[in-house]
């Protein structure tokens, strides 16, 4: 089976999990605790990344154009390392 997940265009890693939006279930947090996503906010906007590495904390998108690196500011908000 192949693995859907990217590897980290940071650090080259493969231990990528899928950033989640919306109200927390008890799923997306059961599956944030053990490592498998991150849990990006409630809301859902065409601005937000897709993939987070577990390795380096680097966030991206899909589209290479959203990329943003722990510790910058993302919609002038300063971003917190996970």
């Amino acid at each position: 089976m192949r693995n859907s997940h990217p590897e980290c265009p940071e650090c080259g890693s493969i231990d990528v999990v899928p950033i989640v939006y919306g109200q927390p279930t008890k799923y997306m947090l059961e599956m944030e605790a053990a490592g498998l996503a991150v849990i990006g906010g409630h809301f859902s906007t065409d601005k937000d990344l897709d993939w987070h590495c577990n390795e380096c904390e680097h966030e991206w998108s899909d589209n290479p154009e959203k990329a943003r690196k722990p510790g910058t500011e993302y919609n002038g908000v300063p971003l917190l390392n996970h």
